[in-house]
């Protein structure tokens, strides 16, 4: 079920909430998936030794980043709507609001467009542009690479003191550079010196 689809939002089915390694998790029946467009990586992938880091930044389409705001919002709504049965306590929808965590980031002067943090799956996949399988390498994904990603999640996590959904990073298709912009305009500076004003002769003026 892709979010990008707005009505997908009213059709989601929960499990109800189970309790696995200390929290507690809101499991949807069916895995949700959002596809980006051009989308760029914000952080890097591997440590000094190479190996993948367990988390990825990375700066979406405004497309993507308008279908994730709405994603969080429906998260705390089920969360308010859903409260009385699924907390031991009575608990306010202030506190849930103040509780909620985003892992999507607002955007900065130096980045125009919002983020998402999202967990590397341990079956991350970069394929080339042809759809070929690539290693799993810096100089195959390094920071500023551009690609279309494909994100996963399968259920709201509840904490002690916060609540959300963390998204999965399964895939990046890798793309083109975008070709910088080239200058057509013709411009030759005049070597001739500028014309000073015109005489103050009435007749040139109209009254």
């Amino acid at each position: 079920m892709n979010i990008k689809d707005a009505d997908v939002l009213k059709t989601i089915v929960i499990d109800g909430v189970t309790k696995d390694n200390r929290v507690y998790s809101a499991k949807f029946a069916e895995k949700l998936v959002l596809q980006t467009r051009r989308s760029t990586l914000r952080s890097d992938l591997f440590n000094d030794e190479g190996e993948i880091l367990p988390f990825a930044t990375i700066e979406l389409d405004a497309e993507s980043a308008g279908a994730m705001a709405a994603f969080e919002d429906w998260v705390l709504d089920v969360s308010k709507a859903n409260k009385g049965t699924w907390f031991k306590k009575a608990i306010s929808d202030a506190y849930l609001e103040s509780s909620l965590k985003t892992y999507l980031k607002a955007a900065t002067s130096a980045h125009k467009k919002r983020a998402l943090t999202a967990k590397v799956a341990e079956d991350f996949t970069i394929f080339s542009t042809e759809g070929e399988v690539l290693d799993l390498d810096r100089d195959v994904l390094p920071v500023e690479s551009q690609a279309i990603f494909l994100f996963e999640a399968s259920q709201i996590t509840f904490g002690k003191t916060e609540f959300g959904c963390l998204w999965k990073l399964k895939q990046a298709f890798l793309l083109p550079t975008m070709p910088k912009p080239e200058c057509l305009i013709q411009y030759e500076p005049s070597v001739t010196a500028a014309a000073g004003p015109p005489e103050d002769d009435d007749a040139e003026y109209f009254l």
